[in-house]
């Protein structure tokens, strides 16, 4: 296995070289970063549940749960790579991409290949 992966996105004609352990998207930080960009349950919210403006003395239970769940959820992404990130984006937009091995792109020189075709390379690694 190599140091390195290539995400590839034909509709942007991007290629992003990412660490070699980037293959996938994590489904538990996924179902997080859902969960906080969730604009039907953030614009559901009424005057009430605003917290924002309360003492912390005025704060009732369905509050604490609203804060302990946003932390729950802020913590799953703490520690989310860049790369891993990425995935999660592109795949919310429905954006298709596809994952070669530093050993696929180099085997037949695919990255002068893309350049040619106009793709845009952002190197992580110094070669």
């Amino acid at each position: 296995m190599g140091w390195t992966n290539y995400i590839i996105v034909p509709k942007l004609k991007l290629i992003v070289e990412v660490n070699r352990g980037i293959n996938e998207s994590n489904n538990y930080q996924n179902k997080a970063l859902d969960y906080l960009t969730d604009e039907e349950r953030l614009f559901d919210v009424d005057e009430e549940q605003n917290i924002g403006d309360r003492s912390i003395k005025n704060l009732s239970v369905k509050d604490l749960t609203l804060l302990f769940s946003m932390y729950e959820q802020s913590s799953k992404i703490s520690d989310m790579e860049t790369d891993r990130f990425l995935l999660y984006w592109l795949e919310s937009k429905g954006i298709k991409y596809e994952i070669k091995s530093e050993f696929q792109i180099n085997e037949n020189n695919y990255l002068e290949k893309y350049k040619e075709d106009g793709y845009v390379i952002l190197r992580m690694f110094e070669e």
